[in-house]
């Protein structure tokens, strides 16, 4: 823990508070915690505290859930997407890597590339069309936008095993009303039968699709973001079908 430092041995002893409360968040879980919680904790005034992570928030380190709740932000998130990166085998990277650019250069359009690690979502590699306007992943993926309103993890919600998904109702905010549990437990069933997810949005057009085994287990969502001026409806399921034949492809070299 860092508090175990000697604040003597510190020579920027409001970094060393502010990566402290950072420690503390990177274990609250997608619930996040409180300010009176967390000031209890670093036994700090609450306006310190609250000062503190306005501005890690500020930096993108910390996310503001609102009600005085607090979380890591997409700063530390895509740290983690870049600890998983380090795991997979550069060889293996490489052939991912390659096969989601030739199917954006097919497809032309931003893509993304998700998989699920114990009950988190983490991103493997995205691509670039190259358009002049193209959706910002970043804002989407490690902004505030629920878990539950993202394709590919719905995606993988509905294609995980049965492990796999009391993983993802553990580690993430499942909704505690029974109405509102019974309907995303409904739309989950529907993106399995329909072999896809695809979300109303003013703005966007998303979809994504699972990369399946041989056998049916799932390796990752293949997710598709454009600006939704760009996209036909009558394109729409050409798509798709693009899609999951890329998902096929990566599915059938994913462990080369």
């Amino acid at each position: 823990m860092l508090n175990e430092i000697s604040k003597k041995d510190c020579p920027v002893e409001s970094l060393r508070r502010g990566l402290e409360l950072l420690d503390l968040l990177c274990g609250c879980g997608e619930a996040g915690c409180g300010l009176a919680d967390l000031s209890n904790r670093v036994g700090l005034k609450r306006t310190t505290v609250h000062n503190l992570l306005k501005t890690l928030v500020y930096s993108g380190y910390v996310s503001n859930l609102g009600d005085g709740h607090y979380g890591v932000g997409w700063r530390i998130r895509r740290l983690s997407d870049f600890e998983l990166l380090n795991q997979i085998p550069g060889h293996r990277m490489e052939n991912l890597s390659s096969m989601m650019q030739a199917l954006t250069k097919e497809i032309n359009e931003a893509l993304i590339l998700t998989v699920c690690v114990n009950g988190h979502r983490r991103i493997v590699t995205r691509t670039s069309a190259g358009h002049s306007v193209e959706v910002n992943l970043d804002a989407i993926y490690h902004g505030h936008r629920p878990l539950w309103t993202l394709e590919t993890w719905l995606v993988m919600a509905a294609f995980a095993s049965e492990e796999e998904f009391a993983q993802i109702r553990a580690a993430n905010d499942w909704p505690t009303d029974p109405a509102a549990a019974t309907k995303l437990l409904f739309q989950l069933d529907e993106i399995r039968r329909a072999g896809y997810a695809s979300l109303p949005n003013p703005s966007i057009y998303a979809c994504a699709v699972p990369v399946l085994s041989e056998n049916g287990e799932l390796l990752a969502a293949l997710g598709l973001n454009q600006p939704l001026y760009r996209h036909h409806a009558r394109e729409t399921r050409r798509m798709i079908e693009r899609l999951q034949q890329g998902a096929a492809l990566l599915a059938q070299h994913w462990n080369e």
